[in-house]
């Protein structure tokens, strides 16, 4: 109930309404959250203490995926993977800010691995290292997931941008709606009201 920077927020709507659904199949776990002031300290003992709690339920040849929410990888990807897994495989994408048509950049994502490897490392250093190209720690799917990171209202946005590990880099004016709302008009990329016109803007199209 407690925000990666120390912030109480307790269980949000979402939270509950899986929990009242899908309670059967979901496996809900408090973290307790120490007093500790560096965010990414929080942020690793949060998914450590996460992996602790269900290993007991894990056998040699299960298969982890390990995202954070606002990574949402192809389930196509994934499948096709997981029967041919040979090492650790993440899924790459987009990356959208703000709004579902508002692209930043190239994204690499959440990963899938075998229980088993975890015996010889931990959920943290494979977190690190999926960005790592030069050592092939990792097999990478291009075209495979999507970022939905700060896809929100601006309040909401805001209230990310407090909780989560990179809340340190975000100066005072990143929390005023209307600031946030300006980058969004304007398509500002990096959060900076002077880098406007760097995100690009896609049409969503529907289709059946």
């Amino acid at each position: 109930q407690y925000s990666h920077s120390g912030i109480k927020k307790g269980l949000d709507e979402i939270s509950l309404d899986l929990k009242l659904k899908f309670g059967n199949k979901i496996i809900f776990i408090e973290i307790p959250y120490i007093n500790n002031s560096d965010p990414w300290y929080n942020e690793q003992y949060g998914r450590q203490y996460l992996y602790e709690k269900i290993k007991s339920n894990i056998n040699n040849g299960d298969l982890l995926l390990v995202c954070d929410l606002d990574e949402i990888p192809n389930p196509d990807n994934v499948l096709e993977e997981s029967r041919k897994i040979q090492i650790p495989v993440t899924f790459c994408g987009e990356y959208f800010l703000f709004c579902l048509d508002l692209w930043g950049r190239k994204s690499i994502d959440g990963y899938l691995i075998k229980s088993e490897w975890l015996n010889k490392t931990n959920l943290n250093w494979l977190r690190s290292n999926r960005t790592n190209f030069q050592y092939n720690y990792f097999k990478h799917i291009p075209n495979s997931s999507n970022h939905f990171s700060t896809v929100s209202t601006p309040d909401k946005i805001i209230k990310k941008l407090s909780y989560f590990g990179h809340c340190n880099e975000f100066t005072g004016r990143v929390r005023d709606p209307n600031y946030i709302l300006q980058l969004i008009i304007n398509k500002c990329g990096d959060f900076d009201i002077n880098k406007p016109n760097l995100l690009k803007q896609y049409e969503i199209t529907r289709t059946n």
